[in-house]
């Protein structure tokens, strides 16, 4: 029996720290042709349970496998020492070492919050599946399907503010994590996008925040729905996220796997980003990060060495200032965006294309 197994077990973190964790568990378990075992959500105070039906005592059989398996770990260091870089390529490494596929049983553990998103792409479908499998999930999202015309702009804003700190704004929240960001920087960019586009955008409000903290939104705009109004939200939510057009993102683990899950542009809190040169970084301030060769200043060379780079690249995440003014090209691309969503444009809805002319 081959298990790769999240660790340390009962940590109980928010969904979106868990969620690493178990997409290394699953590409593990694909490298290995292990069983990947999900994340102990009977230990996690949130009730993630509930949501996958797991049991509430899944965690005493995870202990209990690691006093009775024999027990390797694959951890950060192990990760480094095996080439680092992708995180399947160095698991083979480590596997090879380790003489894995010569043996008939162990537990391997993966743990941690290190090594960054990229790293687990090739585990985004398998989660995919996973968290539209979830309880009340797939209604949901149907729910909210149905109140959005399907021939709108539908952009979401994630307003975050439960257990996090109280709403900083500038600088003060530069590099800094589970902070609350501004009401009125949301309002700001909804403004922006309603004067841009009318009628024809639709916001999905996800947050945390009593319903009344929610209601000057609809002074902006008589086109909002949020999700305040359904029960056992917490994956839907993500994901109602992950499925818009565009997604103003909170500073959160939970907006990040929301945009890592989806191809969507988005909106990010520009005072937060870290300055490196004449661009910015959400991970800039981090050692090792600012290291030569790290990913992330190696974009930036990329970028000071492209002439005329800020009209050649693309950008996926969009830094939105204090003003809540959107740039122009972004503005351009969600009105491609909204007249790709028109019935009448679509083959498959009844609508027409042009012939090729012969």
């Amino acid at each position: 029996m081959k298990i790769v197994m999240p660790d340390p077990v009962g940590r109980g973190a928010g969904l979106g720290n868990e969620l690493i964790v178990w997409a290394k568990c699953i590409i593990a378990g694909h490298i290995l042709n292990a069983n990947a075992l999900h994340p102990a959500w009977g230990a996690n105070a949130r009730g993630y349970h509930r949501f996958f039906g797991t049991s509430r005592l899944d965690f005493v059989a995870y202990r209990m496998l690691k006093k009775v398996m024999p027990t390797l770990r694959f951890d950060e260091a192990a990760y480094y020492a095996h080439g680092g870089g992708d995180y399947g390529q160095a698991l083979q490494a480590f596997a090879v070492t380790n003489k894995l596929e010569s043996r008939s049983h162990y537990l391997l553990l993966v743990d941690g919050l290190w090594g960054g998103l990229d790293m687990l792409s090739n585990a985004r479908l398998p989660l995919l599946a996973h968290l539209l499998s979830s309880r009340s999930t797939a209604s949901n999202l149907y729910a909210l399907d149905a109140a959005i015309p399907r021939d709108r702009l539908r952009v979401a804003m994630h307003v975050r503010r439960g257990d996090f700190n109280a709403p900083q704004s500038g600088s003060a929240v530069r590099g800094k994590f589970n902070v609350a960001l501004p009401m009125d920087w949301y309002l700001a960019v909804m403004r922006n996008l309603v004067e841009y586009f009318g009628n024809h955008v639709h916001f999905l409000i996800v947050s945390d925040a009593p319903e009344e903290d929610l209601s000057i939104f609809y002074s902006v705009s008589g086109n909002v729905v949020t999700t305040k109004y359904q029960n056992m939200t917490d994956i839907s939510d993500m994901l109602a996220l992950t499925y818009s057009d565009f997604v103003v993102c909170s500073v959160s683990s939970f907006s990040i796997w929301a945009v890592f899950l989806s191809s969507a542009r988005y909106g990010w809190y520009e005072p937060h980003l870290e300055p490196l040169g004449g661009v910015g970084a959400v991970w800039g301030s981090e050692p090792l990060q600012r290291a030569e060769g790290s990913l992330t200043s190696a974009a930036a060379a990329f970028f000071a060495q492209t002439e005329n780079a800020e009209e050649k690249w693309k950008f996926r995440g969009i830094p939105i200032g204090d003003d809540g003014i959107c740039p122009n090209y972004l503005l351009e691309d969600l009105a491609a965006c909204l007249a790709l969503k028109q019935r009448s444009s679509d083959l498959i809805r009844y609508g027409i294309a042009p012939l090729r002319r012969r």
